[in-house]
């Protein structure tokens, strides 16, 4: 059983994985702020972080640097997501940091294998010391470009999102025009145009005449 800690401002992402990870047999805690989830990394030690590389509210990459230079906090395995969008940018940045990376949605069955995967390589603080540690500043570099690319992204979908608000709105101003053109019409045809009374045709559809056919009725042979 791994203790595992997910950090990401979606309510609703993080509360996924967190069940879909409790069902396997997991200890799981979930968290949506940074200074929460560095307490929670303090304070238990998990085995592995599964961390959203950048969110409207928060951002993963920072929050790694941050506690991959504080030599105080342990160093959990790292788990990062990401859309496909960027996803080039974010394989280069998760190689940085010594995590792992897997795109988002993920299919839970390809999410398991990552984290099981994960889960086998050596802890950070097992694996040897490089000779020379890259600066903040190279880091942070990638993750301006990242944050870039993640904000153009979003401009473009926001666009996309308003255009189909708009066809959406056309679209039920349109049908709502029909309604009433039509019920303008149904009236007209069941009321008289100059007394607006009803007519023969709302008679009609009240009572429709039923139209029988005459039954053939036999004629008694004389006796």
């Amino acid at each position: 059983m791994a203790n595992i800690l997910i950090f990401d401002a979606n309510s609703v992402s993080r509360r996924m994985v967190t069940a879909l990870l409790r069902n396997h047999g997991n200890c799981v805690r979930d968290v949506g702020d940074a200074d929460e989830a560095l307490r929670l990394v303090r304070l238990e030690r998990p085995d592995l972080m599964i961390i959203d590389i950048a969110t409207p509210d928060t951002d993963g990459c920072k929050f790694v640097v941050r506690m991959r230079c504080d030599p105080s906090l342990p160093q959990p395995r790292v788990l990062m997501r990401a859309v496909a969008s960027v996803e080039a940018e974010a394989r280069a940045l998760t190689h940085s940091f010594g995590a792992s990376f897997v795109i988002k949605p993920t299919n839970p069955e390809l999410l398991l294998a990552t984290v099981r995967a994960t889960l086998g390589e050596p802890a950070p603080q097992e694996r040897a010391p490089a000779a020379d540690h890259e600066p903040v500043e190279m880091l942070v570099q990638p993750i301006a470009r990242l944050l870039r690319r993640v904000a153009e992204r979003s401009a473009q979908l926001e666009v996309a999102r308003t255009a189909l608000d708009l066809e959406i709105k056309k679209r039920i101003w349109a049908e709502h025009d029909l309604l009433h053109a039509n019920r303008r019409l149904h009236d007209q045809v069941l009321r008289d145009s100059v007394t607006g009374l009803y007519n023969r045709g709302f008679l009609e559809s009240l009572w429709p005449a039923r139209k029988c056919a005459p039954s053939a009725t036999a004629i008694p042979s004389p006796s």
